[in-house]
C-alpha cells in the first residue's frame, strides 16, 4: 500500500474537523496528532515491511476516524450537515458520542506515532551511506543492453542528433531528448553515446551518468561524480580533494569550457535539479556537448530555451513488429511452421502501443514456451503479465520503467492520475467533470478560505503537471472549447491505475458484465460500477457486492457510442447514507425516476445526471443543502422543481439543455453563489435573478440563452474577465472576455 493514500486521508480528516465547531479543546488535540502524523509519514517513505505494516493499520484508523465524523454528520447534523447545532438531546447525546469516540481514536494514533517514530529512528541509524551510481547499475534497463542490430526506428532520430550537434545549439551546447517511459530515450542515448565512444574523434572525455530515481538530488555527489568520469585517473585525486560546492561546481565549469566532452545524463526527473546544475554548464561557444534525456516537459522546455529539445515518438505497427523479429529471431522459424503462432504474436505487439520496451518483453514471454495455447494464455491475460512478478518477471518490470514518473509524483497528482482508472475504456473524459470530482473527492489541496473558483483552478493546474510529465497528453481545439486527449498508452497506464487503485485504497471497479466476483468490497471507498446492457444481472451483482461504506459511487456506461443502458429496478441507494459522490452517466431512469433513497444522501456534494433520461427531478433535490455540483444535462425535456434556489453551497449548476418549471413560470436562482452556469434560459429562468447573484466575480463560465438585451448591459461588468461566457441572444452568438477551458480528457482505445 502506498503512502499517498494516508497522507490524502490525513489532509481530508483536517478539513473535516476544522468544520467541527465545537469540542474545540478534543479537536485541536486530535489535529496535533495528526499533524505529527502526516510528519512521520512522509519521513517514513523509504520504511521497511514494519513500517508499511504500521502505515497500513494508520490507514485503517483514520478511515474510522472518517467513518465517525461523517455518521455524525448524517445522524446529528441533518440535511446542514455537521455545521448546523440544534438545541436538543439528541444533539447534546451525539456530541458527547462524538468526543468519546474521538478520544478514543486519538490514544491510538498517539500509540501508533510513537511505533513509528521509534521505527523510523532505528531504521535511519541503520541505513548506510550508498554509493547513487552504484545502486543505479542494477536498474532493469540494463537488462537489456543497447544493440545497434535492434536501433528500429530510431536510426533517423540518430542522424537527427547528430545534425544537432554540430548545428541545432542556440546559447546552450544540451540536447534534451524527451518522451514517455519505455519509448527509446535510453536506447538512442545509448546509441549515441556508443559510437562516439568507439568510434568518434571529436570528443577527449566521455560520461554517462544514471540519475537517482529521487526528486532531492545530492548535487555535490553529482558534480563530483561528472569530473571523476571526465577526468583521467591521474586528476581523479585532485577531485576528490574538492571541497564544497562552488569548488567542486567550478571545476565541473572548467573541464567542459576548456575540453571536448561527452556528457550524457539520463532520467532527469527534477526540474530543481535541472536548474541548479544548468547555472555550472558552459555556453555554445564550447566544444563539449551535452546529453539529457528526460519525461519531464518542463524539463524539456527549460532546455528548448537556450538549447535544442528532441521529442520521441512512437514505433508504427511495422516497426513494432520489426523489433519483436529482430529480437527473437527464431520467431521466423515457427511462423513458418505455423501461422497461427505468427497471427498471435501480431496481436500481441498490437497491444504493445508502439513502445520498443514493452515489445521487447512481450516477445521474451512469449519466447519462454513455443505452444499455441501458451501465446494465445499471453494474449488473453496480457495486461496481468504486466503485474504478476513471481509468474512473469519480464513483464513485472515494465511499470518500474513506465511509470516511475507516477512513483515520484506529489501525492494528491498521485490520487488524481488513478482516479483516470475508475472510467470506463475509449469513453470520453471531460475534464471539467474530472476537476468537480476531483474537487468533491478532496483530492485538491485547499487553504482554509479558499474558494471553489480556486479550486478548479487549481485543479486544471493538476492536470497540466500530469500532461508536463507525460502521463498524459493534451491536443487542443481552437474556437468554442479546448480538448484534452489521452496519451497513446492510456491502455498501459490504466491497468496500472486500476491495480494501484485497488491496492491503495483509492477505488474499485466492478464490471457487472463479467458476472459475481469473489472480490469484497468491505473497505471499498470509491466504487465505478459498469453497468452491463442485461439489466436483470446488474440487479443481482449489485445486491451482492455493493458496500454501504462507499464515499463514492459512479454508475457508468461501458459501451461508448451505443445505447443508454437501463436502470437496475429493484436496486436501492437508501443503505449508501455517507455518499459524498454520486455520478450516473448515459442511463435510462425513463418510466421509473431516480433510484430510491437520493432523499437521505445529506452529505453527497456532486451529483450528476449527464445523458441519461429522466423526465423530471424530485423536489427532494432541494434538501440536498451540501450539494457542490450538479450536473441535470438530461437527454430528455426534465421538468424541474422551483427548489434549487435552496442549495446555498451549490458553486456549479449545468441545467438541461431543455428543460420547464413545475408549477410556477420562472425558476429561481437569486442569491445563489455559483460559479459556474449552464444552460441558462430567461424564458425560464429571470434574467433578474443573474443581476442578484452573490458570486458573479467568481464565475468562471456562463452559458445563456438570453431574450433581454439588457443583460448585457446589467451582468456583464460583474463578471470576471476570466470568465468564459457564451451567450446567444436575437440569434447571435456572442462570447465575453476571457480565456478557454480544458473541455475533455479522451482515453484511446
Amino acid at each position: 500500500m502506498g503512502y499517498g493514500s494516508v497522507l490524502l486521508l490525513l489532509e481530508n480528516l483536517e478539513r473535516m474537523l476544522n468544520e467541527v465547531k465545537f469540542l474545540e479543546g478534543t479537536v485541536e488535540e486530535f489535529k496535533s496528532e495528526l499533524l505529527q502524523t502526516k510528519g512521520l509519514v512522509k519521513d517514513a517513505k523509504v520504511g521497511d515491511e514494519r513500517v508499511i505494516e504500521i502505515v497500513d493499520e494508520f490507514r485503517k484508523i483514520l478511515v474510522e476516524t472518517e467513518d465517525v465524523i461523517d455518521t455524525y454528520a448524517v445522524d446529528v447534523g441533518g440535511s446542514s450537515g455537521i455545521l448546523k447545532c440544534v438545541n436538543c438531546i439528541s444533539t447534546v447525546y451525539g456530541r458527547r458520542k462524538l468526543e468519546s469516540q474521538l478520544v478514543f481514536i486519538m490514544e491510538q494514533i498517539h500509540y501508533f506515532n510513537e511505533k513509528l517514530a521509534n521505527c523510523c529512528s532505528v531504521r535511519q541509524a541503520l541505513i548506510p551511506v550508498s554509493n547513487h551510481t552504484d545502486s543505479n547499475c542494477s536498474d532493469y534497463r540494463f537488462a537489456y543492453p543497447f544493440n545497434k542490430d535492434v536501433l528500429v526506428g530510431l536510426e533517423e532520430k540518430k542522424r537527427t542528433l547528430q545534425s544537432l550537434f554540430q548545428y541545432g545549439f542556440k546559447e546552450s551546447p544540451v540536447i534534451a531528448i524527451c518522451g514517455m517511459g519505455g519509448i527509446g530515450k535510453t536506447t538512442l542515448a545509448w546509441a549515441m553515446y556508443d559510437e562516439l565512444f568507439f568510434f568518434g574523434q571529436r570528443f577527449d572525455a566521455f560520461a554517462y551518468i544514471v540519475l537517482p530515481h529521487d526528486f532531492h538530488i545530492d548535487m555535490d555527489f553529482l558534480l563530483r561524480d561528472i569530473l571523476t568520469r571526465l577526468n583521467r585517473s591521474s586528476k581523479k585525486q585532485q577531485v576528490l580533494e574538492c571541497k564544497g560546492r562552488i569548488e567542486l561546481a567550478h571545476k565541473v565549469y572548467e573541464s567542459l569550457e576548456s575540453n571536448k566532452c561527452f556528457l550524457v545524463l539520463e532520467d532527469m526527473w527534477s526540474m530543481d535539479a535541472w536548474v541548479n546544475l544548468s547555472a555550472y554548464l558552459p555556453t555554445a561557444k564550447s566544444a563539449s556537448r551535452i546529453l539529457v534525456t528526460t519525461r519531464n516537459g518542463d524539463v524539456a522546455k527549460s532546455i528548448a530555451e537556450k538549447g535544442v529539445s528532441f521529442e520521441m515518438k512512437r514505433l508504427s505497427a511495422d516497426e513494432c513488429w520489426e523489433v519483436l523479429l529482430k529480437r527473437q529471431p527464431s520467431f521466423l522459424n515457427f511462423f513458418k511452421a505455423n501461422q497461427v503462432l505468427e497471427e498471435i504474436a501480431k496481436a500481441v505487439v498490437s497491444k504493445c502501443f508502439g513502445l520498443p520496451l514493452a515489445v521487447v518483453c512481450a516477445g521474451s514471454v512469449l519466447a519462454r514456451e513455443h505452444s499455441v495455447a501458451h501465446w494465445k494464455s499471453v494474449l488473453q491475460n496480457f495486461d496481468s503479465y504486466l503485474y504478476l512478478e513471481k509468474d512473469t518477471l519480464v513483464f513485472s518490470k515494465i511499470p518500474k520503467t513506465l511509470l516511475l514518473t507516477y512513483h515520484y509524483l506529489p501525492y494528491h497528482l498521485q490520487s488524481c492520475f488513478l482516479y483516470l482508472g475508475l472510467f470506463p475504456k475509449g469513453v470520453d473524459i471531460e475534464a471539467e467533470k474530472l476537476f468537480n470530482l476531483w474537487v468533491a473527492e478532496g483530492f485538491v489541496a485547499s487553504e482554509n478560505g479558499e474558494s471553489e473558483t480556486t479550486l478548479i483552478d487549481r485543479a486544471e493546474h493538476y492536470l497540466y503537471q500530469l500532461v508536463a510529465r507525460n502521463l498524459i497528453c493534451m491536443q487542443e481545439e481552437e474556437g468554442m472549447e479546448r480538448v484534452v486527449r489521452n496519451c497513446p498508452i492510456n491502455d498501459l497506464l490504466r491497468e496500472h491505475c486500476l491495480l494501484k487503485g485497488k491496492e491503495e485504497n483509492v477505488f474499485e471497479v466492478l464490471h457487472l458484465a463479467y458476472g459475481p466476483r469473489k472480490d469484497s468490497y468491505g473497505t471499498t471507498r470509491r466504487l465505478s460500477v459498469f453497468l452491463d446492457e442485461c439489466e436483470a444481472g446488474n440487479d443481482v451483482c449489485l445486491q451482492q457486492k455493493v458496500s454501504s461504506k462507499v464515499r463514492s459511487l459512479l454508475f457508468l456506461n461501458p459501451y461508448p457510442n451505443r445505447h443508454a443502458l437501463s436502470w437496475p429496478r429493484s436496486f436501492s441507494l437508501k443503505n449508501f447514507r455517507l455518499l459524498r459522490v454520486l455520478d450516473f452517466e448515459d442511463i435510462r431512469f425513463q418510466g421509473k425516476g431516480l433510484p430510491e433513497g437520493i432523499e437521505k444522501l445529506t452529505n453527497l456534494k456532486y451529483l450528476s445526471l449527464r445523458n441519461c433520461y429522466v423526465k423530471e427531478l424530485p423536489s427532494f433535490i432541494g434538501e440536498l443543502s451540501n450539494l457542490r455540483t450538479l450536473d441535470l444535462r438530461v437527454n430528455d425535456v426534465m421538468t424541474i422543481p422551483n427548489v434549487l434556489w435552496k442549495l446555498k453551497k451549490l458553486r456549479h449548476l449545468y441545467l438541461p439543455y431543455s428543460f420547464q418549471v413545475c408549477g410556477v413560470d420562472k425558476l429561481r436562482l437569486e442569491s445563489m453563489l455559483l460559479e459556474t452556469l449552464k444552460n441558462y434560459r430567461s424564458y425560464y429562468c429571470d434574467a433578474k435573478d443573474l443581476f442578484n447573484l452573490h458570486n458573479l466575480c467568481n464565475l468562471r463560465y456562463l452559458g445563456a440563452s438570453v431574450t433581454e438585451m439588457r443583460l448585457h448591459i446589467i451582468v456583464m461588468p460583474k463578471i470576471s474577465s476570466n470568465c468564459t461566457i457564451f451567450a446567444t441572444w436575437e440569434h447571435q452568438l456572442q462570447r465575453g472576455k476571457g480565456g478557454s477551458r480544458v473541455r475533455q480528457v479522451k482515453p484511446l482505445p
